[in-house]
């Protein structure tokens, strides 16, 4: 458990040092057209680097879970750069636009099915079992769930604690389910995850001093999709519509927009 604690820690005080010295990158880093978007519920600029704390859990937790004979969570953030990279410009610049943003998602989860050899194989319905017996178009909706599901999960990122407590709740259903499957290595990727984003979670709730921006809500739907692919993998007897509950709230937004829209 001592472990847990590091990126814990971590996460914290990259926080920290964000929120304290917001007036020297405030500039670039929150902009005023932020509070008219329409997820926002701030009025004020507000710094939109928070991924950078849940990142820097994520990569000191990592280094604890490589002592313990543990790779895939290494293997999995690294995938995961040319997404965060992305997110990362945008809440910086603001002109990489919604399609490079997607496709740099895409890529990542391409990279992540190439270095994993883990992708969707079933959907436990009767009528959708063909498509994820043919390999190509099990990859191509791969893809498509893992990208979609990273940019659902940006859309909650304006309410305080929505999105970062969201993330741990889901992070912890997963790991429950993973401690009555018996797969230690993804109840420590759960916990990780989950405590990467508590440190940052104690700025953003309730008062809003530090939002996820893109890059944080990228890298934490990432995690936690490619975490649900994993137990999939590796426990096969899992339901497909259990996980599919646990990642369900940050999709309504998705079909909210979609239905005003």
């Amino acid at each position: 458990m001592l472990d847990f604690w590091i990126p814990l820690f971590t996460s914290v005080i990259v926080s920290a040092v964000l929120v304290i010295t917001k007036s020297k990158h405030l500039k670039f880093t929150g902009a005023g057209a932020d509070t008219s978007a329409v997820q926002a519920s701030h009025t004020v600029p507000t710094p939109r680097i928070g991924g950078l704390a849940v990142m820097a859990g994520m990569v000191s937790g990592v280094m604890f879970d490589l002592a313990q004979g543990h790779t895939l969570y290494l293997i999995l953030l690294l995938t995961g750069l040319p997404m965060f990279l992305t997110g990362l410009g945008e809440d910086l610049f603001r002109h990489i636009s919604t399609k490079v943003r997607y496709l740099a998602t895409v890529v990542s989860a391409a990279i992540a099915i190439w270095a994993t050899g883990i992708w969707i194989t079933t959907a436990d319905s009767y009528g959708l079992e063909w498509a994820f017996a043919l390999p190509p178009l099990a990859i191509l909706i791969t893809l498509f769930v893992v990208a979609s599901y990273c940019h659902a999960f940006n859309l909650i990122d304006g309410l305080n604690g929505l999105a970062s407590g969201t993330g741990i709740l889901i992070a912890v259903g997963l790991a429950g389910i993973a401690v009555q499957a018996g797969q230690q290595e993804i109840v420590s990727m759960c916990m990780i995850t989950a405590v990467s984003i508590a440190g940052f979670f104690l700025f953003n709730f309730p008062f809003g001093r530090l939002f996820l921006g893109d890059s944080g809500a990228y890298i934490i739907g990432y995690m936690l999709t490619w975490t649900g692919l994993v137990i999939l993998h590796l426990e096969p007897a899992t339901s497909t519509w259990a996980l599919f509950l646990i990642f369900f709230c940050p999709l309504l937004p998705l079909f909210f927009f979609q239905t005003v829209a």
